[in-house]
């Protein structure tokens, strides 16, 4: 079995704030393996975003603080590295689709610009012999691979000049005209229809296979991931609830929360009938409930799940974290 390109373990982040201690991330384990699109999902607020941000080094330090832990990739711990390391591994090492394209691109450099310089970058890195000639033609391939019409031209718009979804296979070209070894999407079809979104993940997964690339895909919108992931973690309070293949995770949900979520999404059979909602509130993260977090919205919920917290466990070929298991 090959090798983990990336491993997290036990990573638990808190941020300072002024109600108090933020626990952004809950002793945090996880793998993307060679080749394998892992999707992250979960409500707004648990702590997808800030896993993403820890991997590449952007959580704000402080009031950011991660407490314990590491980041492994390809066996190197990123959190041991400094600042000028970390800078090599961004781009031909780990990439990063941003959830909106609009504020992530820069408003004051064209398209060719952007791209030109991600281009720039690998061929340094790789010391590979370059000009402007050579990186242009490489930035109109890149343009023409991620299907933006008239290549040449669209070299010299500006990015409010696009439509979102333009602005978006902007980013995916980005992301991986570097060649990375792993790219982090986050929300990268939210902003987008529901046409453009099946599009850009045709395209996403084709162009990781081109460019022999792992994904760590996040999203709340489970049909997306459904629809792009080979393994899927569920994330509640900074913690992974369950984690599996996509069909066991979606056809055999186990943990009480991900039933709930698939429960919650609209079918067009009962579109007629009310929305299922999960009761109650998704907790602050300064006041995580004892026991199991998600006892207080679990119509499963026991007494022991008042005071024992799971912990993640195999069971019927995938991991869940419940005592009903």
């Amino acid at each position: 079995m090959p090798e983990p390109i990336l491993s997290i373990e036990d990573l638990t982040v808190t941020f300072e704030t002024l109600e108090g201690k933020y626990r952004a991330l809950n002793g945090i384990n996880l793998q993307v393996k060679p080749l394998e699109i892992v999707g992250l999902v979960g409500e707004s607020g648990c702590g997808k975003s800030s896993l993403a941000l820890a991997v590449v080094g952007l959580l704000p330090v402080p009031p950011a603080k991660i407490l314990r832990g590491s980041i492994l990739f390809k066996g190197d711990n990123l959190l041991n590295c400094t600042d000028v390391d970390i800078e090599k591994v961004r781009g031909t090492g780990i990439s990063m689709i941003f959830q909106e394209p609009l504020t992530s691109l820069n408003p004051l450099l064209t398209v060719g610009d952007q791209i030109n310089e991600a281009i720039t970058v690998r061929l340094e890195r790789e010391n590979s012999d370059h000009n402007r000639a050579t990186v242009r033609a490489g930035s109109i391939e890149w343009l023409r691979k991620v299907g933006i019409p008239d290549p040449e031209r669209a070299l010299y718009r500006y990015p409010h000049e696009l439509s979102g979804g333009m602005r978006q296979r902007i980013m995916i070209a980005m992301a991986l005209a570097e060649s990375p070894k792993l790219m982090i999407a986050d929300e990268p079809t939210s902003a987008l229809d529901v046409t453009t979104q099946a599009q850009i993940l045709k395209l996403t997964r084709k162009l990781v296979e081109e460019v022999k690339a792992s994904v760590l895909f996040i999203s709340h919108d489970l049909a997306v991931v459904a629809q792009i992931a080979d393994r899927v973690a569920v994330m509640y309070t900074g913690m992974i609830v369950e984690e599996g293949s996509a069909v066991e995770v979606f056809v055999n949900p186990l943990h009480p929360y991900t039933q709930a979520l698939l429960a919650s999404y609209p079918r067009r059979q009962s579109i007629n009938e009310p929305l299922t909602v999960i009761p109650g509130h998704v907790p602050s993260l300064t006041r995580i409930p004892s026991g199991c977090p998600f006892h207080p919205r679990c119509s499963y919920a026991k007494e022991e799940c008042k005071t024992e917290r799971p912990n993640l466990r195999e069971v019927s070929g995938h991991k869940v974290a419940c005592v009903l298991y």
